[in-house]
This record gives C-alpha cells, structure tokens and sequence, in this order.
C-alpha cells in the first residue's frame, strides 16, 4: 500500500509537470536521428523525477538521505533544465558538471588519494548515461535496471541510502509510464544527468574501500558503459570527435538496420542488463566460487553482445537523407 501510495503522488507530479511544459512550450522538436516523433514533446521529465523524488523523501516513513548527495542532484538537474532550455556548449556543461561532482565527493568523503579518479569517473558516467537518452523509454530502463540492483543489496549501502533508492525507483517508474514508446515526455538532460550522477554516486559509495563491492557494482552500469564504450569506438574509428551527434546508438541500430521495433530493444536491455544488474545480489549471497563464475559469464555476454552489435553498421547521414527522399516520392 505504502508503494502504491507514493507512486500514485510522482504519477500525479509527472501529469502535472506535463503539462507545465507543453503550456511554457519547454518542448523538444523533432530530431534527425529519432524518427519515432514529428511533433514538439514535452521536456521536463527530470525536474519530475527529481520533484517526486524530493516529495517521496520529505515522507514520515522514509528515512531521508545525504543532504549533500540530494543537494548535488538538485543542482546537476538544474544544469540539465538549463540546457534543454537554452543549450550550453559542451564545455560549459563539462565544467558545471565537474564543479558539482567537486562538491559533492569533497563534502561527502573528503579529500584522498582516489579523489581525483572518482571525480573523474562520476563525471565520465554521468555523459555515458545522457548518451543512452536517443529512445523512448531506454534511459529510464537503464536507470531502473542499475537502482534496482543497488537497492537489492541494502546492507552495502549507507543509512539512508536504501531510502533514496527506492523513492527514485518510484518516481522514474512514474515518469516511464509516460516515457515509454510512444513517449509523451522525455527526460531531457535533466533526468540523464540526475539520473548518471544518482547511479555513480551510490556505486562509489558502495564500493569505496571495498574492491569486491566495486567490482560487483560495475554491473549496475552495464548498459551505459556498453553504450559509451560503442559510440566512442565508432566515432574515433571514423575520425570523429566526441561531441558530434551520430546514429552509433545500439538502439539505433537495432531499429535502423534490422528493423527492430523500440519495444523489442527496451525488452532486449531489459533482459541483458537486468542479468548483469544482478552482479551486487550475486556477490553478496553467493559462495566465492559462484560469484567468479558468474562475473566470468557477465564478462563474456557483455563482450559477445559487444561485437554483434559493433558489426552492426550505423545508417550515416547520406543513407538516411537517400532513405528519407526515397519515402517522400
């Protein structure tokens, strides 16, 4: 009852903020590489999670959380609204995103000799997971999947955390009702930067000091780390800078070149990263043994999946234009 509750008020903010931002015109036009939508969408579905989330915590019955690490996703939220909005060149983005991140892991752990690298990852992840936001639906999985995993191994986890996990897992199933194909609002640079920063941020604070943990907690960000790890490889083999748009997207892919249906990609992901999700449950309620043999069979999916979809060739810029003159005559 407790759940259904508090579902029933991020249900309720998400409606509201809906239509918030198709009454300002915060929308999103049509884009090049998503062909699934010709008309303006709403763009406000992280300052819903993040609204919902906010709301959920402020409950009687939950426990709060860290005041820094909830303080750090308000503002990296605002930073993405901000974008969305009147869009801010890369660097500009970079540097915000590293300030906060700044913040937060000094006022939170302090200043030690893994600083700089976790700064440097939770910076690293929070734009591997804003890359998975080219489909309806497909960064909220992703987010659930990775949340979910993190929220089935409570006793690795600071007081307070399990509380922030499951009221997020709330609210972004509240905003995927909406988000799912055909998508009535997305989630904007928001929700992936809310949404990269929240999951980094637990990860590091499950594993710090615990190289097990870290390990296990790797396969909360699969699907965001296979994602990057494509679209990097793709654009460097083409000479490409990282920061230009191209359809190397795994859901792209998929769609573009084997037909794929974006419900059949969402129950693909589902399937694949909800296994290595799994990773942090495995390594806490199995034998030693077991857990090997499990990271060992994660590696090999993870790496097999990898290459099929890396010999998958993207439809560049001439083959869509050509396939877009083709279906106007």
């Amino acid at each position: 009852m407790r759940w259904l509750m508090e579902l029933g008020v991020a249900l309720v903010v998400t409606v509201v903020v809906r239509q918030v931002a198709l009454a300002t015109r915060f929308v999103a036009r049509p884009h090049h590489l998503v062909t699934a939508h010709d008309k303006p969408i709403a763009l406000l579905g992280g300052a819903a999670v993040c609204v919902s989330w906010l709301l959920l915590l402020g409950l009687p019955w939950e426990a709060g959380g860290s005041g820094w690490r909830v303080g750090c996703a308000v503002a990296i939220t605002a930073v993405g609204m901000w974008d969305d909005k009147r869009p801010l060149t890369p660097y500009q983005k970079l540097a915000l995103q590293f300030v906060i991140s700044g913040v937060y892991l000094v006022a939170t752990a302090g200043v030690h000799a893994g600083t700089v690298l976790e700064w440097l990852v939770l910076v690293f992840v929070m734009n591997a997971v804003n890359v998975l936001d080219i489909m309806d639906g497909l960064l909220l999985t992703s987010t659930l999947l990775g949340a979910v995993g993190l929220g089935l191994v409570p006793g690795w986890l600071g007081p307070g955390t399990a509380a922030e996990i499951g009221t997020f897992v709330v609210a972004l199933v509240a905003l995927w009702c909406f988000n799912c194909p055909p998508a009535r609002i997305f989630s904007g640079d928001a929700g992936s930067l809310l949404c990269g920063f929240l999951l980094t941020a637990w990860w590091l604070e499950l594993g710090r000091g615990e190289p097990l943990r870290a390990a296990a907690g790797l396969g909360v960000l699969a699907v965001p780390l296979f994602e990057v790890s494509l679209v990097i490889a793709a654009r460097r083999s083409r000479g490409l800078t990282l920061l230009v748009a191209t359809p190397d997207n795994f859901s792209l892919r998929l769609q573009d070149r084997l037909g794929w249906t974006r419900w059949e990609v969402l129950g693909a992901t589902a399937a694949a990263g909800g296994l290595l999700a799994l990773a942090p449950w495995v390594a806490e309620h199995a034998a030693r043994g077991w857990f090997a043999g499990y990271a060992v069979a994660a590696v090999v999916l993870f790496g097999v999946l990898w290459w099929r979809v890396w010999k998958i060739p993207p439809v560049l810029a001439d083959e869509r234009a050509a396939r877009a003159a083709d279906g106007a005559e």
